[in-house]
């Protein structure tokens, strides 16, 4: 079977190639994941990795062009958009699910990074409509 998805791909003009750098990037999200809401430093993930934090930045910028906290802020805003756009928990329930320990310091985070506020966020961006049926 596995000869055979080889062969597809190469008649679709697609070869994976798994260099060491792809490994480590691909291992680097994998912890990032994992422990996003812990808020781990990076040399967490570089000793995690049995590389060192200036490695794994110049990994990261040589292939995203990002700093490896820059891919943390980067998920971690995302994954708030995410709670803030699609379900109805409270900005203090979101706050708490991403591991921030305080709301008005997740508010001032998130603004900083999207220049807006999470209610401001979730008023333009909801995609949870609720339908009330009147009686």
């Amino acid at each position: 079977m596995k000869g055979s998805l080889e062969h597809t791909d190469q008649l679709n003009g697609y070869q994976e190639f798994e260099t060491p750098d792809n490994r480590l990037l691909n291992q680097l999200f994998k912890l990032m994941d994992g422990h996003l809401t812990e808020h781990r430093p990076v040399p967490y993930y570089a000793k995690a990795l049995h590389t060192t934090p200036a490695c794994l930045n110049k990994l990261t910028r040589a292939y995203l062009n990002k700093s490896v906290h820059d891919l943390l802020q980067d998920k971690l805003v995302n994954a708030a958009r995410y709670y803030l756009a699609r379900s109805m928990m409270s900005v203090k329930d979101i706050t708490y699910t991403l591991g921030f320990e305080d709301t008005a310091y997740f508010c001032r985070w998130f603004k900083r990074i999207t220049r807006q506020t999470p209610m401001q966020y979730r008023r333009d961006n909801v995609m949870l409509k609720v339908w009330v049926r009147e009686g």
